[in-house]
């Protein structure tokens, strides 16, 4: 398992892009885990879903010990 991470407190920095991008790249072999912790859910957006309609957050993952969605 190798570990990638893109993080910055800047904003309009392309994070989001290029997290969702280099995943999709990724996607092609291997099997690829996004975690978002920005409370805008804008990984969801560019993947196609809408945040509004998650039921379970990271928080519910991490504090409540539940087992992460499958988008």
């Amino acid at each position: 398992m190798q570990i990638i991470a893109i993080p910055t407190n800047k904003g309009g920095v392309l994070k989001t892009s290029i997290t969702t991008n280099l995943a999709g790249a990724l996607s092609l072999n291997k099997k690829v885990l996004i975690i978002d912790t920005d409370n805008q859910g804008n990984v969801l957006v560019s993947l196609g879903n809408n945040p509004d309609s998650v039921e379970q957050t990271l928080y519910n993952v991490l504090v409540d010990d539940l087992d992460p969605p499958e988008y």
